[in-house]
């Protein structure tokens, strides 16, 4: 029995690799040149608009600090303000309790 010719085969072989092989290199192709376009696209952009957004932030960021001392200060105060509320409403109970024996000894 003599061996079957393998020369058909591998040329369909060599054929579907080159087929494949075309086919990968026009994707890579196809990749560098979108590439190549988004880095042209990159170096042509200003930097106006990302100093903008840096100075912003500072800005925000300022504005920000000013609120958080503001409401620190304003919290400290209004335990103040508790605390001598707390002072003249203790005060004023004893004053209520002297006059109230006041009167009753005037009564008597």
């Amino acid at each position: 029995m003599a061996c079957p010719n393998p020369l058909p085969y591998r040329l369909t072989v060599a054929i579907i690799f080159h087929n494949k092989f075309v086919v990968f290199l026009m994707n890579c192709r196809s990749f560098v040149k979108t590439q190549k376009g988004l880095s042209s696209d990159i170096a042509r952009g200003s930097v106006k608009p990302l100093h903008k957004v840096q100075e912003d932030t500072e800005s925000l960021k300022q504005m920000l600090a000013g609120l958080t001392s503001g409401f620190q200060r304003n919290v400290a105060l209004a335990d103040k303000l508790k605390a001598d509320t707390a002072k003249v409403t203790s005060w004023f109970c004893i004053i209520i309790a002297f006059g109230e024996c006041l009167f009753a000894q005037c009564k008597a």
